[in-house]
This record gives C-alpha cells, sequence and structure tokens, in this order.
C-alpha cells in the first residue's frame, strides 16, 4: 500500500512538472509579444554568479496611478492580485496601464498580472535574468525586457533588449573558446 502511495504521488508530481513545461512552451509558441522598458539596476550579485535585478517603469505607474492613496495607508484594502491592461505603442512597448475589468480589450492592449507585496502592487513578471560570468557588461547595456504574454496575463521573458530594440547576444567571455 505504501509503495503504491509513493508511486501515485511520484506519477503526479511528474505530470504536474510536464503540464507546467507544456504551458511555458505553448507560451513561447503563441503568446503575443510585449516590451516592457527597465529602470537601471546593477547587473552584479556576488555569490549568486552574474544576474541582473529586473525592474519595470511600469511598476511605478501601477502604484501610483491606479491605486488609490487610500490603499496606501490601508493595505488590507488592497487586492492580492489581479491584472491591468497595458497599452503599446508602434514598436509593442508597453506604456500606459488601467486596471482591467475584465472587458474585452482593444487591440493595441494586453493583459497582465500584478501581485501585490505589502503596500506595493507590482506585475506579476520576471524579477531577474541570469547569464553566464563575464557578460555583465554586454547585459548592462539593457533597457527593455522582451515577454510573450498569454490572454490570461501570464508571461514569459524572452530576453533582454538595447536602447535601439535589438536583443542583446553577448560576445563570449575570454578564455571560453571551444576546445579544438
Amino acid at each position: 500500500m505504501r509503495r503504491a502511495l509513493i508511486a501515485a504521488v511520484m506519477i503526479l508530481a511528474i505530470a504536474g512538472f510536464n503540464w507546467s513545461v507544456w504551458r511555458q512552451e505553448a507560451l513561447r509558441a503563441g503568446g503575443a509579444v510585449m516590451l516592457l522598458e527597465l529602470e537601471p539596476v546593477d547587473p552584479r550579485a556576488p555569490f549568486l554568479g552574474d544576474y541582473m535585478v529586473l525592474s519595470y517603469r511600469l511598476d511605478a505607474s501601477i502604484r501610483n496611478d491606479l491605486f488609490p492613496k487610500s490603499w496606501n495607508a490601508d493595505s488590507t484594502s488592497l487586492p492580492k492580485g489581479g491584472t491591468v491592461a497595458v497599452r503599446l505603442d508602434g514598436n509593442r512597448v508597453a506604456r500606459t496601464v488601467r486596471l482591467d475589468g475584465g472587458s474585452s480589450l482593444a487591440g493595441d492592449e494586453l493583459r497582465l498580472r500584478f501581485v501585490r507585496r505589502g503596500r506595493l502592487a507590482k506585475l506579476a513578471v520576471a524579477r531577474a535574468f541570469f547569464f553566464q560570468e563575464g557578460l555583465a557588461r554586454d547585459y548592462s547595456r539593457a533597457r527593455y525586457g522582451e515577454f510573450r504574454v498569454g490572454e490570461d496575463g501570464r508571461s514569459l521573458l524572452l530576453g533582454l533588449l538595447d536602447g535601439d530594440l535589438h536583443r542583446i547576444v553577448p560576445e563570449k567571455p575570454a578564455g571560453d573558446e571551444e576546445p579544438p
């Protein structure tokens, strides 16, 4: 009986993992492309290798423009999460935000999830981008995060772009040549 229970739990865990991978791959293949403008950050983290903490300009818009000031004083009145509608400009950069009431979106809008942490509300998108050691200089040019976004507001970070909206493709660090 105990072995059967362990086997059943393992099968459920594997099935859950596979379903999660399938959802991410479906989002990568079929989600809408959106760019989020980054705020300047330090692309180094001791003890964790090289990575960039991602902070987005639209987070300030969510905190300051969407929610009543009274919510800042009383964090219990804040919703724990939800969705916002972002409007895309001609380059597919998300520029403006409004609370999503579940109504249909305009052709240049996408739905994004947000979460509340304490008194702060922010987009529920990737908050870190890990890269190979020695490439911090290349990624320090990042100005945008490129995402695929599903209809339900889930997002997947594809990569980082520079100020000219070109994907950052780093050069290999010195001493990282292929063996002959």
